[in-house]
This record gives structure tokens, sequence and C-alpha cells, in this order.
């Protein structure tokens, strides 16, 4: 097989695998998240603690996550509903973080945090 039809090929492989990718979740609506308990969704809510302390000076730890959503865009936005304590102690607060996640740049953003009444 020549390098210009393994060249096509490996398209027409990353083509099938993004038109799938969006027909299973379609770009630009917000849907709900099923397993809040996933490893990675709670590693992403880790970080958005963790960098909301970074950027804001504040002490929060990370407890649980009530609801979460995600759209895609040019890569993940996670919208999470976060359960967190102050490191000082008292009661959880709850807080919305949206993330923005490159999954093939291995980044992530924080893009908003805030407490929620």
């Amino acid at each position: 097989m020549s390098s210009r039809s393994r060249a096509l090929l490996f398209l027409f492989a990353v083509a099938a695998a993004v038109i799938g990718a969006e027909a299973e979740h379609p770009v630009g609506g917000w849907e709900p998240i099923a397993n809040v308990n996933d490893p990675k969704l709670r590693d992403i809510a880790d970080f958005a603690v963790k960098e909301h302390n970074r950027e804001a000076g504040g002490r929060l730890i990370f407890r649980d996550i009530l609801k979460g959503e995600q759209q895609v865009v040019s890569g993940m936005n996670y919208r999470l509903l976060i359960s967190a304590v102050e490191a000082s102690g008292g009661l959880p607060g709850k807080y919305q973080a949206v993330v923005f996640e490159k999954v093939w740049q291995s980044t992530r953003t924080l893009v908003s945090f805030s407490k929620v009444a």
C-alpha cells in the first residue's frame, strides 16, 4: 500500500470517528452526564476547585459532584455542580464550575467558578 493510500485511509478513519462522536454528542447543546462518579469527571471537578483556589486564593476542598452536563465545542465543556467545603471547616457549599478540555492537547482551563445560592 502506498503512503498516499495509507494517508487517505487514515483521513477516512478520522472522519468516521469525528462523525460518530458528533452523532453521540451533538455540537453546541448541553447534555446531562449520567455518571457523575466517573473517575475522569471527578478529576475534572477536583481540577476546578484547585484552579479556583490558585486563582482566587481560596481554601476549598472538593467533596462531591452533584450534577454534571457536557457540551461539545472545539473540545469539551463540562458544567458541574460541585459540593466543596472550606479547609477551616464548616458546612459544604455548592459551586458551579465550567471547565474547558482539549483532550488531544492535554489541556484544561477553568472558564468560571461561582458559589450557588
